[in-house]
């Protein structure tokens, strides 16, 4: 895939937000601003956390992955989610080691499961017959699993189609009404929202409603995770959830589930469990961009915050 955003053959399908770039509405054509948050200052000075972070694009692309942003940290490793493997987990003669488990509200379902994190051992498999393989091969080298994908965002996601774009976008809006089936405007038209976060019948809502017992299944899998986190060596098993924007923004006259705020009482005992979202939701609309999925560098700097604080109490 080409992600060059330079000149008219370049790509900006995310130079202005990932829902600017899923809709091309233009107007919520913003440059985002792509930096880190600020470091935070007043370091604690100890020194002495060993902190590994298991995280989505909430944090990597908007905070710095070392100790210059967790002040209490010796050392930081971070993997995202599709890159956690094994050997990330050797056990470690350290005092003080840290697990740091993130998503963000709308994954959660997929992402808080200890088979996710911790996989079963697999059963060697049947030996597959030499012809079966070489068929496998040549179908995968051939016709590989995301060659459409690839395809379309290589032949069509250049800047040179973006004001062609721009306009289907703004007419499909005004004379029907309509616009692309992964996002939604707010009532209030300042904001895009990913449409999986809004649909109440979708797994990653902020309106869908959650039943007891679905509460206590996602904190029993935090739970198998810690015990298999400790197992491992660590000291401390921290989860925290990045709110989806709607969730505290709002949308018209829709209920929000306060499924964070759920999971945080229901798992007061069992597991730890830093939500954000009392510290965001004050001024909300400043914390989030208007065309993209994500917090913006301030929302970051809130969550980082409150972070460093709870690690100082360990």
């Amino acid at each position: 895939m080409r992600y060059s955003t330079t000149g008219i053959l370049g790509s900006d399908k995310y130079t202005y937000g990932d829902l600017y770039g899923m809709s091309y509405l233009p107007a919520f054509k913003y440059v985002k601003d792509n930096r880190w948050t600020a470091k935070p200052t007043g370091a604690s000075g100890l020194r002495d956390l060993d902190l590994d972070i298991i995280g989505d694009s909430y944090l990597y692309s908007y905070v710095g992955m070392d100790t210059a942003y967790f002040p209490r940290a010796n050392k930081v490793r971070f993997r995202k989610w599709g890159d956690v493997t094994p050997a990330f987990f050797e056990p470690k003669p350290t005092k003080n080691r840290v697990l740091l488990v993130e998503c963000v509200e709308r994954n959660l379902n997929s992402s808080f499961v200890k088979t996710r994190i911790f996989p079963i051992r697999k059963v060697a498999s049947q030996q597959i017959p030499f012809s079966q393989m070489v068929n496998e091969g040549v179908k995968q080298t051939l016709y590989p699993e995301k060659i459409e994908t690839n395809l379309d965002f290589t032949l069509f996601n250049i800047a040179l189609f973006s004001p062609f774009k721009e306009v289907k976008a703004a007419l499909n809006l005004t004379l029907f009404g309509r616009v692309s089936s992964e996002v939604i405007v707010s009532p209030s038209d300042h904001f895009l929202f990913l449409r999986e976060t809004v649909d109440e019948s979708s797994p990653g809502s902020s309106f869908r409603n959650y039943q007891v017992s679905e509460i206590e299944h996602i904190v029993d899998e935090m739970s198998l995770i810690q015990t298999a986190a400790k197992a491992k060596g660590y000291t401390h098993v921290i989860f925290t959830i990045m709110p989806n924007p709607v969730s505290l923004i709002g949308f018209a006259d829709k209920k929000p589930n306060n499924l964070i705020a759920r999971l945080s009482k229901a798992a007061a005992g069992r597991v730890i469990l830093v939500d954000p979202s009392d510290r965001l939701r004050p001024e909300a609309e400043q914390n989030f961009y208007t065309s993209d999925s994500h917090w913006n560098q301030r929302g970051a700097g809130i969550w980082l915050a409150q972070m460093n604080q709870f690690l100082d109490t360990l």
